[in-house]
């Protein structure tokens, strides 16, 4: 089993969302990403630079279901969540 799955809440991130995940490429087995339906180029570069998983979701103003959302949908021991700014 793979080790550990990085859960990364976006909107509109396509200026951070290159940093946050560079910065994960390289030890996180999956990236999942929870986008709160962006208009921008977010999840075209998560999954054409970095192969991650997307899910499209209206948060409706609850980053808890966000979350929540991306640690049902991960398969990994381990979960590391992030926002797109970190």
């Amino acid at each position: 089993m793979d080790k550990l799955s990085a859960v990364v809440i976006t909107k509109n991130e396509e200026d951070s969302i290159r940093k946050c995940l560079d910065s994960l490429d390289n030890f996180a087995n999956e990236i999942m990403i929870i986008d709160d339906k962006s208009t921008d180029q977010t999840v075209h570069i998560a999954k054409s630079e970095y192969n991650a998983k997307v899910i499209i979701n209206d948060s409706k103003g609850s980053f808890d279901k966000q979350r929540n959302l991306g640690i049902e949908a991960a398969t990994c021991e381990w979960i590391l969540q992030m926002d797109a700014d970190e």
